[in-house]
């Protein structure tokens, strides 16, 4: 999942872009505002609840189990706080070119797409792959 990943919003026809690196995910808003959100291992015993910070309400963290749902495996990324899944992502080579697909809900539907190009991104704005749900 790590990288630059860009993806075509067909609401405001601008390209979002985020980036991924082993330890942040940072998303780039359309006024070149970035926001950052640390990623982090989350305490197996729950002690994260224990000590509430502001600082820590941007963490983030990859939930250690993958789901299998519609052929592909999804990893759940959650807020630190919270208690219920959050987004889903897989990383799928399709058409021959990677790509990052994330999905919401315990149905992991309204998948959207992500590629490593600008180009790309605009390309296939409308590209829907199989087992996918749109």
């Amino acid at each position: 999942m790590r990288g630059t990943w860009y993806q075509y919003d067909k609401q405001t026809h601008l390209v979002n872009k985020e980036t991924i690196t082993a330890k942040k995910w940072i998303f780039y808003e359309d006024n070149g505002k970035k926001s950052i959100y640390p990623l982090h291992v989350l305490p197996k015993n729950g002690s994260h609840w224990n000590k509430m910070s502001k600082k820590k309400d941007k963490w983030m963290y990859i939930v250690n189990m993958p789901v299998k749902v519609h052929g592909h495996t999804w990893l759940a990324i959650r807020g630190w706080y919270e208690m219920t899944a959050g987004p889903f992502f897989t990383v799928s080579k399709l058409k021959g070119h990677q790509v990052l697909t994330n999905a919401a809900g315990y149905l992991v539907t309204g998948a959207n797409h992500w590629y490593h190009s600008v180009k790309l991104a605009k390309k296939l704005k409308n590209k829907h792959y199989a087992h996918f749900v749109y």
